[in-house]
């Protein structure tokens, strides 16, 4: 290794900067060579010394300072490589010496060895990530090349499933946080899990999905749902019209037969080097319980894009000492935007509205528990559900309404078993005749059978970068989350949270005639999904 570290200073000396190894993040500790590491020290005094700034001692002067160093004269590698080298020898060193140093730990005080290990671990993980400095070339570059590709038109992150929100936050981007955030039953975890779907499906991600307090079998039915694009509730009562039950058989059959993964390590690695798209579900008692384990799962199955569903559950180091709840969630806050950055990913996650939120919406005031949460997302979202809003769905409709008129028929034309009894004396009554076949299905019936979703708001409570202010979609569980509009005011959107609290009863159910149904072109692109 001394060897390596002798031809990185010969190069320095010969292009007569060291530069490059600043902007790559070259330390003392690196080198292992005591003299080595003594000349990057003075590489280091001279480069930013007044007299000499900007500059490196003569090769001779360092000889007479350390005289058994020997220039390397003509290297022709290149110092880049030469540096990524010398960093992994010494990182693999250095975990050597911490192996050895564990063990020692481990045979005196086991119960404390795990506390220790987990400081030492960070640290040296820390000095080895690379840390880019950036010059004002550096900035004014990548500002025009930002630029070019924004009138080209480019995303720089993860589209989301609304195209307003994609142009507004310019994507999911790599070390963004982002939080939707509502009332209890208000659809949060639908729209995570809707979100996570899209990414696998349309934009063939990797994608983890963490939940602590939801079943994992509840979850992977939500899950199923929204990968076949059917009715939620229909899909797990086992009463899907043939239609769709074929169409969802085909859709889950199909990820059945192309998803070969296995929990294997090798093939787990294999997954993560070509980037092969795929759901990994940590869900209930399964799910890590520290945000360190969740690291662990994360550098283990390389995601693209990670979704933490209520993160409020997660656990971290900084916790222990926090003793009021709003404290521990900023500190679990401050972590989950770390966290995303360190990994290079966008980190997505659900969270509660406080109870005013209950009566007021805009700004960040009804994020449960703490302000820090909103300080340290990139973009908060607020939901909210429409309740006195009905949408109905023609395509399910249709095709129940078919299914009772068929049917009602075959049990109106079913003949009735045994002899039928007659009284002596008395003329039978004729037969009555046979219904019409629309008259089959009474209102009663037909109103069982149509499909209802509402409206959804989307608030952005919190946006640095962007000046979206709200705007609604659909909201069929399992079905559709398709966009409806944008040009809501933030007033308009209030009353939807005042509905609740008005003395007067419910207005009466809207007639398909006064509410906007989904159409089959809104049905199609939602299959369009599966067809990806």
């Amino acid at each position: 290794m001394a060897a390596l570290e002798f031809r990185i200073l010969s190069k320095m000396l010969e292009e007569k900067t060291i530069n490059e190894a600043l902007r790559f993040g070259l330390l003392e500790h690196h080198f292992k060579d005591v003299e080595a590491r003594q000349i990057w020290r003075e590489f280091n005094k001279f480069w930013y010394a007044p007299d000499t700034r900007k500059s490196l001692p003569t090769v001779s002067y360092i000889q007479r300072q350390w005289p058994a160093f020997k220039p390397v004269k003509g290297d022709e590698g290149a110092l880049l490589s030469m540096l990524k080298d010398l960093k992994l020898r010494s990182f693999e060193s250095d975990m050597r010496g911490l192996a050895d140093y564990f063990q020692q730990l481990v045979d005196e005080n086991f119960e404390e060895a795990a506390d220790h290990m987990h400081g030492f671990l960070n640290e040296v993980v820390q000095r080895y990530r690379h840390s880019e400095q950036l010059g004002a070339r550096d900035i004014a570059e990548r500002a025009m090349a930002h630029y070019e590709n924004a009138k080209k038109g480019s995303v720089y992150g993860l589209p989301w499933p609304w195209r307003c929100l994609t142009e507004d936050l310019m994507g999911k981007r790599k070390g963004k946080f982002f939080v939707f955030y509502a009332r209890p039953k208000q659809m949060k975890t639908w729209i995570l899990l809707y979100n996570a779907v899209y990414d696998y499906l349309v934009n063939g991600c990797r994608v983890l999905i963490w939940s602590k307090e939801m079943d994992k079998d509840d979850c992977l039915l939500r899950i199923a749902s929204l990968i076949a694009a059917v009715d939620y509730h229909l899909f797990t009562h086992g009463k899907l019209p043939p239609k769709m039950e074929v169409k969802m058989m085909k859709a889950l059959n199909q990820i059945v037969e192309e998803d070969d993964f296995n929990r294997s390590e090798e093939q787990i690695a294999e997954a993560v080097r070509t980037g092969r798209r795929q759901l990994i579900l940590f869900c209930g008692s399964d799910a890590p319980n520290t945000m360190q384990e969740l690291e662990g799962e994360i550098t283990k199955h390389g995601p693209h894009v990670v979704y933490l569903d209520s993160f409020y559950h997660l656990q971290t180091k900084r916790q222990e000492k926090a003793r009021a709840r709003w404290e521990r969630i900023g500190i679990l806050a401050e972590d989950t935007k770390q966290m995303a950055l360190n990994q290079k990913l966008p980190v997505v996650a659900a969270h509660q509205a406080n109870r005013a939120g209950e009566k007021s919406i805009g700004g960040t005031a009804d994020i449960a528990d703490s302000d820090i949460l909103a300080r340290e997302a990139d973009a908060t979202i607020r939901i909210i559900k429409r309740k006195n809003r009905v949408l109905y769905e023609e395509d399910y409709e249709q095709e129940m309404q078919q299914m009772e008129l068929e049917a009602a028929e075959l049990r109106a034309q079913k003949p009735k078993l045994g002899r039928p009894r007659m009284r002596i004396g008395r003329v039978p009554k004729p037969a009555p005749e046979p219904e019409k076949k629309k008259d089959l299905v009474d209102e009663s019936e037909k109103e069982e059978n149509e499909r209802k979703g509402t409206e959804l708001a989307f608030v952005l409570t919190g946006n640095r970068e962007g000046v979206l202010d709200a705007f609604t979609t659909f909201a069929i569980p399992g079905y559709n989350f398709d966009f409806i509009s944008s040009d809501y005011s933030l007033s308009q959107i209030q009353s939807w949270v005042k509905e609740d609290d008005d003395e007067d009863p419910a207005p009466s159910k809207p007639t398909k005639k006064n509410v906007p149904r989904f159409t089959k072109q809104s049905f199609s692109r939602m299959n369009s999904l599966t067809d990806k």
